[in-house]
């Protein structure tokens, strides 16, 4: 196609198309963040006045769960494995391997008190 016979319009119909979708995302979101928030919030308060649990135990905890994997980056970051059974990339988030079914060897429990 030829640069000068190019619909100008037709971009700009294109772009416009993209920058709704993304405005849509975004709310999409906005809105579970502000549904986790609300959710976090609640069950803070829960602990607070059933629990005794301080701010500082909370912020404690935070720190312990944010290095987990080695880097106080404010993230929760799942360990990429390899399935012994396939050699296909997995996580240890799952029981047991989404291509092979191959039950997934963890190091620990997910849910397990330390």
């Amino acid at each position: 196609m030829d640069w000068h016979s190019y619909d100008s319009s037709t971009a700009s119909g294109s772009l416009s198309s993209a920058n709704s979708e993304v405005r849509v995302y975004v709310e999409r979101l906005e809105h579970k963040l502000n549904s986790l928030g609300l959710a976090c919030q609640a069950l803070w308060e829960i602990l607070q006045d059933n629990m005794d649990i301080s701010e500082i135990e909370l912020a404690n905890r935070m720190q312990e769960i944010d290095l987990r994997d080695g880097v106080a980056d404010g993230k929760i970051t799942h360990t990429v494995i390899t399935c012994e059974a396939c050699g296909r990339k997995t996580t240890r988030r799952r029981s047991s391997c989404m291509y092979c079914g191959a039950p997934i060897a963890s190091d620990e429990e997910p849910f397990a008190k330390e």
